[in-house]
């Protein structure tokens, strides 16, 4: 069985010394992404992206931009030649970001509780800010871009719909700031229209059209992560035990959700 190899097309940022286990909600990055080709290809000249450690490195949804956020600032590169084409200054420690399924919006998840939508193409001020409990450590959109969802350090999900920030669904508890390397992310159907939030060695899944609870089941064990199938109608749960669990989702989807 041939193995391939792959090489860095480019190096963003320098690395950093420390313990990956430091950093509470998720693993301790370094200071640099890299870009990796799956054939040939040569390396970039190495491109500095922030003084802070990254805490987030993601394409976006066409693969034409890298965004990396570090410290109070969030940056966006061009994936091909590696130069920098946006930048966002936050007024607090940026902690997690990510981009809309349409590519044009970012939310930010921010050390002072702020969660706040930009445009992909401004510089100005945040189009609009929304409020954690307390420190916001993760915040992600929908897969269908129609809701944002963020996790405080209180361990509560809230819900707030994208297009006029109205809230959705407040205090899901969901165990983010796990004691381990490996944070337990909320995890989303393909299709966006259900959620799985972990919570005090419980698994709750939830539709997220009507943000209701569906259903609560008891693990007896610490999740390390879960993932749907397909159609969204079964999971698959990895946990503590050396376990992998498969379990049936309430109500399988019709076919056009």
């Amino acid at each position: 069985m041939q193995v391939a190899h792959t090489r860095a097309l480019a190096i963003l940022g320098q690395p950093v010394n420390g313990d990956a286990r430091e950093c509470p909600a998720v693993a301790r990055p370094a200071k640099r992404g890299i870009l990796h080709d799956f054939g040939p290809g040569q390396i970039s000249s190495p491109k500095r992206t922030t003084q802070t450690p990254l805490t987030r490195a993601i394409f976006s949804p066409d693969g034409k931009l890298v965004m990396t956020c570090g410290g109070k600032r969030l940056k966006l590169w061009d994936s091909d030649t590696q130069n920098q084409v946006g930048q966002i200054e936050d007024s607090s420690n940026i902690l997690w970001a990510d981009i809309n399924p349409a590519g044009s919006h970012l939310v930010t998840a921010s050390s002072s509780g702020q969660v706040s939508v930009w445009n992909v193409e401004s510089k100005g001020p945040p189009l609009k800010n929304l409020s954690c409990n307390s420190e916001a450590r993760f915040a992600r959109f929908t897969p269908d871009g129609i809701a944002i969802i963020a996790v405080d350090a209180s361990d509560k999900l809230t819900a707030w719909r994208f297009s006029d920030g109205e809230t959705l669904a407040k205090d899901i508890p969901h165990d983010l700031s796990v004691k381990e390397m490996f944070p337990s992310l909320p995890q989303f159907t393909r299709q966006g229209s259900r959620l799985v939030a972990y919570h005090n060695l419980q698994l709750e899944v939830w539709d997220t059209i009507a943000w209701k609870r569906l259903s609560t089941r008891e693990l007896g064990d610490r999740a390390l992560n879960v993932a749907f199938s397909e159609r969204g109608d079964r999971a698959v749960l990895s946990n503590g035990s050396a376990e992998a669990r498969i379990f049936n989702i309430p109500e399988p989807f019709p076919e056009n959700i």
